[in-house]
């Protein structure tokens, strides 16, 4: 039986759906003999990773020439239509029928790579990192297709009740596996927090309210500005910072993020709030937070929870907004309503005056993710996963 597997991630960015793959395949190289290959859909930052643990293809530099015939060649000089082109599918000869055991796609994003592995008769096993509002705008099908079986992995309880409710696909055709981390891949060195602050010119004694996505609408930037510029109107807590980590705008902003920008310009505690872009190193920044503000409007479970939780920081979010009350319930932050910022900005007072609370809740976080969330137990569970799908009639 053939026992390759063809992961495929839909891109190589700094962001969780890469990472927490990225994270996986390192733990399978080191503690199995599987074989197995990644198609990258697009190239980005971490395609040399990948191409590190395995032999890496990237999809968007594929040479998919459409091939013609002599008549078809004629009939498109003379202006005519013409019909049956043959495109080139170089994934065909890479990846041949038979020696695939398993196609593992890291997200709901990759159908168009899916459909050029149709040759393949081998299972599908789809991890879904996504909630409704992503899974709408990729347009993917959850219908059955004859003779691929298809199982789904769901990062959250949440995306399991979404895949059910909202799709009608079968509790047993799910599999809820909740994101993990490398727990030693994150543990910062011991000076991170201080030289962080020192570097972004923020005082030792600072209350620093983080945050951390890319900018977009769902990741709840915006919110985000609009919390801090609330909270540092209020003046409730003395010396308070906001620190974003992660891509302030996306390459094209819609009109949130062309306002945020707008917003920017004309604040008058611009100084106390930074937005740092993408980094190489956002563990030792997120080191330099005290409290995460998870102010995402749809995020299934997002790694920057169990990276802050593991340095020890509590996490206030929203309810009604994807997995990250999951890992919250009642003793890791709060869970506020959703969309209520008064109710925000209350719970982050209440961490920044009660330092002891504030312990409490980060340790428990720490022990929290190190107990559950660690990619030595979801590596375990996703390989119970997938040999049982290798081992199928």
């Amino acid at each position: 039986m053939p026992r390759q597997i063809v992961f495929i991630s839909h891109q190589a960015s700094r962001t969780g759906a890469p990472i927490a793959l990225l994270y996986f395949l390192r733990w399978l190289r080191r503690n199995t003999r599987q074989d197995f290959s990644v198609i990258l859909k697009q190239a980005g930052p971490l395609r040399a990773e990948f191409e590190a643990v395995a032999k890496t293809v990237v999809f968007e530099d594929l040479d998919r020439r459409v091939w013609r015939n002599p008549a078809q060649r004629l009939l498109r000089k003379v202006g005519l239509a013409y019909q049956a082109d043959l495109r080139h599918n170089p994934l065909r000869s890479l990846f041949p029928d038979g020696e695939i055991g398993l196609i593992y796609s890291n997200t709901v994003t990759n159908d168009d790579v899916l459909s050029e592995l149709e040759h393949v008769q081998c299972p599908r096993l789809i991890h879904v990192h996504e909630l409704e509002g992503a899974i709408r705008r990729s347009g993917i099908s959850f219908a059955p297709r004859a003779g691929r079986p298809v199982h789904y992995i769901a990062a959250a309880q949440a995306v399991a009740r979404n895949l059910r409710d909202n799709h009608g696909v079968s509790p047993a055709a799910v599999t809820i596996v909740h994101e993990s981390i490398d727990v030693e891949a994150v543990v910062t060195r011991t000076d991170a927090r201080r030289s962080i602050r020192r570097e972004l010119g923020i005082p030792e004694d600072a209350f620093v309210v983080g945050g951390s996505g890319r900018g977009c609408w769902r990741k709840g930037q915006d919110l985000f500005l609009a919390l801090a510029m609330t909270m540092l109107g209020h003046d409730r807590i003395p010396n308070l910072y906001f620190l974003w980590v992660g891509e302030h705008m996306p390459p094209a902003p819609g009109p949130t993020e062309q306002n945020m920008a707008d917003d920017l310009k004309k604040i008058a505690w611009k100084d106390r709030v930074k937005f740092v872009g993408e980094v190489s190193n956002p563990y030792d920044y997120y080191a330099a937070f005290d409290v995460l503000a998870m102010v995402s409007r749809e995020d299934p479970f997002p790694l920057v929870n169990l990276e802050c939780g593991v340095l020890g920081h509590p996490i206030v979010c929203f309810d009604k907004a994807g997995g990250t009350p999951e890992l919250v319930e009642d003793d890791v932050g709060f869970v506020v309503p959703y969309l209520d910022l008064g109710a925000f900005e209350d719970r982050l007072t209440l961490l920044a005056h009660d330092a002891a609370l504030r312990r409490r809740m980060g340790a428990r976080a720490a022990e929290k993710v190190r107990s559950r969330h660690t990619v030595e137990i979801a590596g375990k569970d996703i390989l119970t996963v997938m040999e049982r799908m290798l081992n199928a009639p």
